[in-house]
């Protein structure tokens, strides 16, 4: 069964108290069943105290800039909000952006994703070895300054790459990207381009696991 992405809810914000979250219960496009993929990034490096109930840490980077949370979710109507609790306040940026996908199976992943952490203009993500055919492979990308063509050509944008302007007046930019894996094996190693400097630049490769054929 093919996996469909279905779209994307976020919120940002240029300072934040403890506490950032995402509402989900008014998202029509959901269903029962659908794979939300929680992407946080927190300029601040903050630690986390506790997050909505349900969501499981599929990879964290380190330092501790982004988070990647995942779930199955059941009645959308009746879905919590997802929120992240820090350990203090910040007077920089935070994003959540959740991505729901359809046909997911519910282990969700069948294999550990790949984080990485970096200071020069171009960051090299290791492959990860998934062993499943037809696997959606998520590519992230969280940094200082990113255009669509900062990542290999073969990959598919799930949106358009956009940023938003913290309060310290950093500029902080995020995008995702995806392909799907055919045959089954190594995903292959991505590299992600930074246009304005040297600054900090996270990377991640997932693979989302396809659920059985319905029927």
């Amino acid at each position: 069964m093919a996996i469909s992405y279905i779209g994307r809810q976020r919120t940002s914000v240029g300072s934040s108290g403890t506490s950032v979250s995402v509402p989900l219960s008014s998202w029509s496009a959901l269903q029962a069943g659908d794979c939300l993929v929680a992407v946080v990034t927190d300029a601040q490096l903050r630690s986390v105290t506790s997050v909505a109930a349900g969501w499981t840490l599929l990879t964290t980077s380190s330092p501790t800039m982004v988070r990647i949370y995942a779930k199955i979710i059941g009645d959308p109507a009746s879905e919590a909000p997802f929120f992240v609790l820090f350990n203090g306040s910040s007077p920089y940026g935070t994003r959540i952006e959740i991505r729901a996908f359809r046909d997911v199976d519910a282990a969700i992943t069948d294999c550990t994703p790949s984080t990485i952490v970096g200071y020069s203009t171009t960051l090299a993500i290791p492959e990860i070895s998934t062993f499943t055919n037809q696997a959606l492979v998520l590519v992230f990308g969280e940094l200082n300054s990113l255009a669509a063509s900062n990542v290999a050509s073969a990959l598919t944008p799930l949106e358009t790459p956009d940023s938003f302007t913290d309060a310290s007046g950093s500029n902080i930019a995020t995008g995702a990207w995806s392909f799907v894996q055919s045959p089954p094996g190594a995903t292959g190693s991505e590299t992600i381009t930074q246009l304005a400097g040297a600054y900090r630049t996270v990377g991640t490769i997932l693979a989302l696991k396809p659920g059985p054929p319905k029927g």
